[in-house]
């Protein structure tokens, strides 16, 4: 059971701040005893000295003291001798035994002789009690005629001294409680935001992302509150993705595979009439593997780059002739569709990355132009920026992509108009692809477009020198 309950943070924290306070405390009521405790016993002495002096000079005016003003004087805890010149008592006003006078040492008379005060102590060998003695010489009409020693019983001062004491325990019990009080509300106060963060832990371990922390401090367990939602939010939108991304496989291949399970079938059970269906059925066969093949080849490729496994040989690259060769690879199609093809890019411009890689991003790009451009042209421009960066840029005069949908587009499996570009064959990956290569290649890509007027892809690459091993 204990160790079950210490394993709570709010018992440890409570048990360490207790013990901070009674390790602070304790040693702070020792102090204090010892400060009133000195200060009783000093102020004790210097009284009984101003008590002596004052009755000495009383005796030296009048050369006696009266009784009564004696029985004032010792009217608490206190004793008074008068003794004569051979230090014999004279007479005494007090509780004490009359035995006191025999302890005066020779050293001790020598010194009253001579006009000296006396402090020490003194125990009653009878009772074992202890007394301040306070003693100095009476002198009368100009020459010593005896002495008178003042004793004030410890124990007296002691019992008030003790009541203090108790007053201090009284003081000491209560800080404990309040202390305690305070402790117990304190810990519960800081580790009840956790346990709630806890129990959010717990719920978003289990699939219920939807569970958020309140956290109203800015201190940093409301930072560790912030980055629990952080890390729900983030969860939640890699699980909608996840779904997303295994739906939107599921529908790609799909698509290929009722094609070709339905046409085969046709073709294996010789369901067509002319060679010209059967040679129409093969060449949709062809088609529809093509797509099966291209659609497992990009998803291949993105599952190495999220991983961190595609290998890129990089070397020093001149842009223009690779960017001539992808054009003229394109020249037949764009005129077959009426379009215009336009190269501009400066002579020298080199990238350091890996060829095969750079030769499939400008070719994603083109494709998705000559994919959504029915009239116009596209053309290819390459320069340096400000920073002497390498940048491409590839813009066509297509239908254009809306504002809303352009902070989506290189998304997987994302289509603007996904009738059409199904229609044309596109699996949604081309642009999610070329921008995982480019930021392989220390690059960004952005895109700029107007809707009716076209679209502009921007290939901003990293400057040689950084990237050469």
């Amino acid at each position: 059971m204990f160790k079950k309950l210490f394993r709570h943070i709010a018992v440890k924290l409570a048990i360490i701040l207790f013990s901070l306070f009674v390790v602070v405390l304790i040693p702070l009521a020792f102090v204090i005893h010892e400060v009133i405790s000195g200060f009783f016993f000093e102020q004790e002495v210097e009284e009984m000295q101003q008590s002596v002096s004052h009755y000495g000079s009383m005796y030296e005016e009048n050369g006696t003291i009266a009784t009564s003003v004696l029985e004032t004087l010792t009217a608490g805890h206190q004793d008074a001798y008068m003794l004569d010149e051979s230090f014999q008592t004279i007479r005494h006003v007090g509780n004490n035994t009359s035995v006191f006078p025999k302890n005066i040492s020779l050293k001790e008379r020598q010194k009253i002789e001579a006009g000296s005060p006396v402090e020490r102590t003194y125990t009653n060998e009878a009772t074992g009690e202890e007394y301040f003695v306070v003693g100095r010489t009476l002198q009368a009409n100009g020459k010593v005629s005896g002495s008178m020693y003042l004793l004030s019983s410890q124990s007296a001062i002691e019992r008030d001294i003790q009541e203090v004491q108790r007053l201090i325990t009284l003081a000491v019990v209560g800080a404990f409680l309040l202390a305690f009080a305070c402790i117990i509300i304190l810990t519960r106060r800081m580790t009840f935001p956790l346990l709630q963060m806890e129990q959010a832990t717990r719920q978003i371990a289990k699939g219920e992302l939807e569970v958020r922390v309140h956290h109203p401090s800015k201190d940093e367990v409301g930072s560790l509150g912030t980055a629990i939602n952080d890390l729900a939010e983030d969860l939640k939108q890699y699980r909608d993705a996840r779904r997303a991304f295994l739906a939107d496989i599921s529908h790609e291949l799909r698509t290929p595979v009722t094609y070709i399970k339905g046409y085969s079938h046709i073709l294996k059970e010789k369901l067509y009439d002319q060679k010209e269906e059967e040679d129409a059925y093969l060449t949709i066969l062809s088609d529809e593997a093509e797509r099966l093949n291209r659609l497992v080849e990009e998803l291949f490729d993105l599952a190495q780059m999220d991983d961190g496994h595609m290998k890129l040989t990089k070397k020093h690259l001149a842009l223009a002739p690779m960017l001539e060769r992808i054009v003229k690879g394109f020249a037949l199609p764009a005129r077959q569709q009426g379009l215009e093809l336009d190269i501009d890019v400066e002579e020298g411009l080199i990238v350091y990355g890996d060829e095969l890689r750079l030769e499939q991003v400008f070719m994603n790009l083109m494709t998705n132009a000559l994919r959504y451009t029915e009239k116009g042209s596209i053309s290819i421009h390459g320069g340096r920026n400000s920073s002497h960066q390498p940048v491409i840029t590839v813009t066509d005069t297509g239908i254009g992509i809306p504002q809303k949908e352009l902070p989506f587009i290189f998304d997987r499996f994302y289509r603007v108009d996904k009738s059409r570009s199904r229609e044309g064959g596109g699996t949604g990956l081309g642009l999610a692809i070329v921008k995982q290569l480019m930021h392989a290649h220390d690059g960004d890509i952005q895109v700029s477009s107007v809707p009716g007027e076209g679209t502009s892809f921007i290939l901003t690459f990293a400057r040689p020198g950084k990237n050469t091993e």
